[in-house]
């Protein structure tokens, strides 16, 4: 994967080349196949994720159940970053995350190594964390539009 990669994703919007290439120097690329879990919920958040192939659902994990797709909160597109509980106190993933792909791609950067280079890097980091803002804000947006619309059947339905 390259910058121009990079350069495409939600989170790096705003940044120059070089800034980009600072970036690109801590992430590895990695893979899962259909089915496999990039990260399971409650688990310690290392790493964040920027999705290159594929598609991941972001899901619950109940105890006691198996996990399906009605579990699901949110789906990842390439171009689109999941994993971001690496960059934000307790540093814990809120959901799971599972390839729905025959294959998922991605680029996977660990949060502390992101968290120096932003100390060392103020711009890098402003821009990263702004796009960061707006992608949670959407995110927050969108399930709370899906909560109202279960809501409002449940109203209809009298459940």
């Amino acid at each position: 994967m390259d910058m121009d990669f990079l350069a495409s994703t939600e989170v790096c919007q705003g940044m120059t080349p070089e800034e980009l290439a600072k970036v690109l120097e801590l992430c590895v690329a990695d893979r899962r196949n259909e089915g496999e879990m990039v990260h399971g919920e409650g688990g310690k958040a290392k790493d964040l994720f920027l999705l290159s192939q594929g598609e991941v659902h972001l899901r619950f994990q109940l105890p006691g159940r198996d996990s399906s797709e009605a579990m699901n909160i949110s789906v990842i597109k390439p171009g689109a970053l999941f994993g971001w509980s690496a960059l934000v106190p307790p540093r814990r993933y809120t959901l799971a995350a599972l390839c729905a792909s025959p294959s998922c791609r991605f680029l996977r950067a660990d949060g502390h190594e992101l968290e120096r280079l932003f100390e060392l890097e103020p711009h890098i980091g402003y821009m990263f964390m702004k796009n960061l803002a707006v992608i949670v804000g959407s995110r927050l947006r969108a399930m709370r539009e899906e909560l109202a619309k279960c809501q409002g059947f449940d109203m209809i339905h009298g459940w």
